[in-house]
């Protein structure tokens, strides 16, 4: 009997142990925590897939740009009337990056972000990778994320979080399914109340290195030209 209970205590002990190592394994490797032997086994800084040098035009203006063009040529076109609402845009990542970076820096993210290090890289497949290098404790690591877009039935943008990384620390799918909720999820809903406005997306495509939308616009002429 006394041995079953020292075997028990035993296997507790070695649970316990476990415990608190993988913990100090995980804290380890996001990087955000310095911990003697552990972290130089546990975490080597990421990189991303490419590095992409962000535009020297806004994605704003850029925006701005080619709708007015499009309307313009289109009503010209048309003696005064849109008879034709289909839309294509294709949007590069550096073109995404600045955008990035510039709504880092609208939201006073600054201070916790590397605005210069913030990226945006577009991959086949609707795929992009986010890479943000995060400031926290004294200590920078990069907090990276695989997104997928694809469009709803109402012509809204989907973005939905396949992957995510903290360092080198792989989250398991129940922090990506948070991250999604806390984080994802609010960004593209500020995002449609904005492009619902103007347009109603038909689908999202993808290269290497370009976003390409396209569907139809919805806004009234008189209104985008007053702004």
């Amino acid at each position: 009997m006394k041995f079953r209970r020292i075997h028990l205590f035993i296997g507790i002990g070695i649970i316990i142990f476990a415990i608190i190592l993988r913990a100090v394994w995980v804290l380890s490797a996001t990087g955000f925590f310095s911990i003697p032997l552990v972290s130089n086994y546990a975490f080597k800084y990421p990189a991303p897939i490419r590095m992409v040098d962000p535009s020297t035009i806004s994605l704003s203006t850029y925006l701005s740009e080619q709708l007015s063009h499009a309307l313009i040529g289109r009503l010209q076109k048309g003696r005064g009337l849109l008879q034709d609402r289909s839309f294509s845009l294709s949007l590069p990542e550096e073109l995404l990056t600045m955008g990035l970076r510039e709504k880092i820096r609208s939201d006073h993210w600054q201070d916790m972000i590397d605005t210069s290090k913030a990226q945006m890289a577009i991959r086949k497949e609707n795929e992009a990778e986010l890479f943000l290098p995060v400031f926290y404790r004294g200590h920078e690591s990069p907090i990276r994320l695989w997104l997928n877009f694809s469009t709803t039935q109402d012509g809204k943008l989907l973005v939905e979080l396949t992957d995510f990384w903290i360092g080198s620390w792989h989250t398991p799918s129940w922090v990506s399914k948070m991250a999604q909720k806390e984080y994802v999820d609010p960004a593209v809903f500020d995002l449609n109340e904005k492009l619902g406005q103007f347009m109603k997306l038909s689908k999202i495509d993808s290269q290497e290195k370009l976003l390409l939308i396209s569907g139809e616009l919805v806004l009234q002429i008189e209104s985008f030209f007053r702004k």
